[in-house]
């Protein structure tokens, strides 16, 4: 997950990118001093202390990136938001698999579907730490709002126009609060809310959802 916008915080008390390594074998792996990197003219980048844990088998692993100066045990540099390749060299900077990851979007992971092998694909929920086999996959993600006026301090009236994908509901508030969304005919409080920021250009704090499933009940995506 390169655009880890407050979906899950590291060690270092930070929104770190991250990347999980899964281990198919009947046996546990030390990756303390194992090598990790962005870089392939230089796949040793970063040499991982020797605290850095195992990979459990038929388990996961999740290594951190960014935020070194914290944590010792996180990588030195971050995913990058355009794509790119991460490079694993055992302890002997032989390479043992690299693998390559598309554009960012905010608050999803590019994860296999099957774990340890088969097609790739945007997470609905990222699973950091966790099986992928149960985890449910994006096949569309709403654009956000369109505002038709900047943000801008003003002291009178203003129009403007909030265009939103069709079918879904756009929840705001006018004092800063926290919007309400329907829930089976109530309101309630909105716990997901998406900030579309990081990767993605200028920060835009909006609440989109698309309506449901088949009893009508308000989902957010």
């Amino acid at each position: 997950m390169a655009s880890n916008v407050g979906t899950a915080m590291s060690p270092a008390t930070n929104f770190d990118s991250w990347i999980e390594i899964y281990n198919p074998g009947d046996e546990s792996v030390n990756i303390g001093g194992m090598y990790l990197s962005n870089d392939p003219s230089n796949p040793t980048l970063w040499h991982m202390p020797s605290n850095m844990g195992s990979v459990p088998a038929k388990g996961f692993k999740v290594i951190w990136l960014g935020s070194n100066d914290i944590k010792n045990t996180q990588a030195p540099f971050k995913l990058d938001c355009d794509g790119g390749t991460i490079y694993l060299s055992d302890q002997n900077g032989q390479p043992i698999v690299s693998e390559q990851y598309p554009e960012a979007m905010s608050r999803t992971s590019w994860a296999r579907k099957t774990d340890g092998t088969g097609e790739w694909g945007w997470t609905a929920d990222a699973t950091p730490g966790k099986t992928n086999n149960k985890a449910e996959f994006a096949t569309q993600r709403l654009q956000a709002p369109v505002v038709s006026v900047d943000s801008k301090f003003f002291t009178n009236d203003m129009s403007f126009q909030v265009t939103i994908p069709e079918g879904a509901t756009l929840a705001y508030t006018t004092d800063g609060s926290l919007p309400k969304r329907p829930n089976n005919g109530q309101s309630s409080e909105w716990t997901n809310y998406v900030i579309n920021g990081n990767c993605e250009e200028d920060d835009v704090t909006s609440l989109v959802g698309k309506d449901g499933d088949e009893n009508g009940a308000f989902n957010t995506k």
